[in-house]
This record gives C-alpha cells, structure tokens and sequence, in this order.
C-alpha cells in the first residue's frame, strides 16, 4: 500500500512491474489522474480518496510506505500520530513501514526567510512552460517550515496564469523519529541517508516493523 500515492509517480511504474499495490490519496484531482495513466496502461488497482491522518480501509498490508518526504505535510502533529497508529493497525504481523524523512539542515542553520527561488521548471508536449518559485520560513520553536510556491504557466514566452499556494512540512529530529516510531509499537527499526533530487540534499528513510 502506498500512502499519499498522488499522480501514480510510483505506484504506475509498481504496478507494470506486476506489484500487488493499493493507493491512498486525499487529493481527488491527483488520483484521478493517477486513474487516466493506469487506465492507459489497461491496468486496475484499488485507490482510496481518504486524509492520511484517520484513513480506514478494512485491509490489511504487508507492506506500507510514503515516499516524497510526503509524511511531513501533516504539520498538526497530533494528526501526525494518528496517521502513524492508523499505518499500525493496516500492517499485518511483521508488515513493514517504510517512510522518508527531508531533513531541513539549511532552513534550521539560516532560521531566516528565504527570497522567492526558482525550485524546478517543466515544458508540456504543446510547448508550454512551467516554473514553481518558492520561498521558506522555518518556525524552530513548533519545528514547523512554513512555504509559500508560485506557480507560473508561460505560453509563447508569455506569462498567462499564476497560482499561489503555501505548504507547510513538519521537521524531525533523526532520533526523534525513531523514538516516536517505537513509541507507536514499531520495532527493528533501521534508518538510512539517501541521496535526494531536491533542495535539502538528502533523506532519513525509516525502516519499521509491526511485532
């Protein structure tokens, strides 16, 4: 089961490869998309419409994860432990977790705003391109970053629609983490440093099982 599976990024490539998967997203819009690329490949998995935060879906897995650092948009962090005793229970005996983690180094050194950046760009088949700018704020003292994304579409070189979101990821100690994983009934848990394609430079990814 992928947890916050959006679009299929991963869950697509799972499923072509024969993976017994199962999807859960609260974003309608990226699972429906999701939808139009698994039905492109003729490809049927069960996906769920549900908060990550109190999602139930009568099953059971062996396997759980959350990839994309996806876990930390739960900035409220009681709903951040329940998400965690809710992955308990969906896990059978000696399932397993698996969660990464961005560790937010230059935010916690610098603890100051940052000035609009250009994150990453993309160009669609018609030509037209996309830019995300974003700018962050860390609040060290509720161990929350709190971000602010600008998103421009440019058609012929022209500027034709901005969309403004903000988007807030709850920071975690390495250790802390571990200590609220075993906390939660969590055990043998390993972690590891990977390298990441983004601006914090690497992620924690935890590694857990249900006794």
């Amino acid at each position: 089961m992928e947890l916050a599976c959006g679009t299929g990024r991963l869950l697509v490539p799972f499923c072509q490869l024969g993976v017994d998967i199962e999807g859960l997203d609260i974003s309608r819009d990226m699972l429906s998309i999701c939808r139009k690329k698994l039905g492109e490949h003729n490809l049927r998995v069960a996906l769920y419409e549900q908060d990550l935060a109190k999602f139930d879906t009568g099953k059971q897995y062996k396997i759980i994860f959350i990839s994309g650092g996806s876990f930390q948009l739960l900035d409220d962090f009681q709903a951040a432990m329940s998400s965690l005793n809710h992955i308990y229970a969906h896990l059978l005996a000696g399932g397993q977790l698996i969660l990464d983690l961005f560790p937010l180094w230059s935010e916690v050194q610098s603890n100051q705003e940052v000035s609009w950046r250009l994150g990453r760009t993309a160009e669609n088949k018609k030509g037209e391109k996309f830019c995300c700018y974003e700018r962050t704020e860390l609040d060290p003292t509720n161990q929350i970053q709190r971000g602010q994304y600008k998103y421009e579409l440019y058609r012929n070189g022209i500027l034709v629609k901005t969309i403004m979101d903000n988007l807030n990821l709850r920071w975690y100690g390495r250790q802390e983490f571990k200590r609220i994983l075993e906390k939660t009934g969590f055990t043998n848990i390993r972690i590891e440093n990977h390298a990441l394609m983004s601006t914090h430079g690497e992620s924690m990814v935890y590694y857990g099982y249900k006794s």
